[in-house]
């Protein structure tokens, strides 16, 4: 016999809901498995194991009819040829050439580069009296080494993070955010991706790679087009925010930041423990493609599911004492990456990013302080505006 799905009366992306933070995912997971949203009028599915379970059938719960809540955001044109909105070998192909330059295999061809930069990076905000953690910390790295390499006209880099984080604004409902938003990704973003060619963007970038596969057949034009804004949006505010909080929480736990820099080899299970407890996406959603059940729930077909990372992270079933940073935990297995056929294709990078970071860190500083901290909503990210900070040698 299948369970009742339990109701949850408020919309998650009400300025109430975001503003709450992990307190509503507590909510809506001791509800249930499943949760239906009826405000916004979707099934939500809150622990690990059931997300695990999503993410594994994407014959049933599907990416190709789009992972937003709003249809003008599924229905343009770059974003339906994007790997994010396809399944099967169509999804496939277009995100190994995606990967070439940030998978396994080829990331150690950057790391150098990433190093050195966070070493700079870390030697000269040790010389300030403050800064803010986000702009001069954060988003050095992605908006500085990343973007050269992803190779976009200089023009257009100065307004990627605003189009990121409209884009991801998009993600969400027909709320005020999303269609405040839309116009960004359209005229904006969209628009900016159309416009780039092979001889406006840096020789021998990613961006040049991918025209240059549009040119030998590779790829067709809108297959290579999805795949530019692909290197623009999630190579940004995702890991501007995983670095903001790795910082953010380390400097808030002075011991265990001192135990890393004892013992170094910690840090790649640290950067995973970050990405468990400060995913920055709280999740897309999945249309469902015929009635299914989920840990006995019975799910009618047409209908959207959202998937929340966030609240699956923080699952006690999986994770004791989950809002514990916990840096000797090192959960590999946690969904800030996503799991499946949706796995982040930017992980790699992401983790070279955060590793080589803390390295830094580890390396130069002795204390690192914060104070003045602004959260921003959004539908889809979860965040800092800023943070003031502070580095002691």
């Amino acid at each position: 016999m299948s369970k009742q799905i339990p109701v949850y009366n408020e919309s998650i992306y009400s300025t109430k809901s975001l503003a709450s933070g992990m307190v509503m995912y507590d909510t809506l997971r001791a509800l249930g498995d499943v949760v239906y949203l009826k405000k916004d009028k979707v099934y939500a599915v809150t622990t690990y194991s059931g997300l695990r379970q999503v993410m594994e059938n994407p014959t049933i719960f599907t990416s190709s009819m789009g992972v937003a809540l709003n249809k003008p955001a599924n229905e343009i044109p770059e974003a339906k040829a994007s790997f994010l909105m396809n399944d099967g070998e169509v999804a496939q192909k277009r995100k190994a050439f995606y990967m070439n330059p940030i998978n396994r295999k080829t990331i150690g061809d950057i790391t150098d580069s990433i190093a050195g930069a966070s070493e700079e990076l870390v030697q000269d905000l040790i010389q300030r009296k403050e800064f803010d953690v986000v702009k001069d910390f954060a988003a050095y790295i992605p908006l500085t080494v990343v973007s050269k390499l992803i190779g976009f006209p200089e023009k257009g880099r100065g307004k990627l993070l605003d189009w990121a984080f409209a884009t991801f604004n998009t993600m969400g409902p027909n709320n005020w955010r999303s269609i405040k938003s839309l116009p960004s990704l359209i005229f904006g973003l969209a628009r900016f991706a159309r416009t780039l060619k092979e001889d406006t963007v840096e020789p021998g970038s990613w961006s040049h790679a991918t025209f240059m596969a549009i040119k030998e057949g590779k790829l067709e034009e809108d297959e290579g087009r999805a795949i530019l804004m692909g290197y623009a949006i999630p190579s940004l505010d995702t890991t501007i925010q995983a670095a903001t909080s790795m910082f953010r929480a380390l400097a808030k736990s002075p011991e265990k930041f001192a135990t890393i820099k004892a013992n170094p080899e910690l840090i790649p299970g640290v950067i995973n423990e970050v990405v468990r407890m400060y995913a920055p996406v709280r999740g897309f959603s999945r249309y469902i493609t015929e009635d299914t059940e989920l840990n006995g729930y019975k799910l009618e077909k047409n209908n959207r599911i959202v998937l929340l990372l966030q609240s699956a992270n923080r699952d006690e079933s999986k994770y004791p004492n989950p809002n514990e940073f916990d840096i000797y935990r090192n959960p590999k297995d946690n969904l800030g990456f996503g799991h499946g056929t949706h796995r982040c294709a930017g992980e790699h990078l992401a983790k070279l990013e955060l590793e080589e970071l803390l390295k830094a860190l580890c390396k130069h500083v002795n204390k690192l302080e914060v104070n003045k901290e602004e959260y921003f909503l959004n539908n889809t990210l979860i965040g800092f505006k800023s943070i003031t900070g502070k580095m002691s040698v």
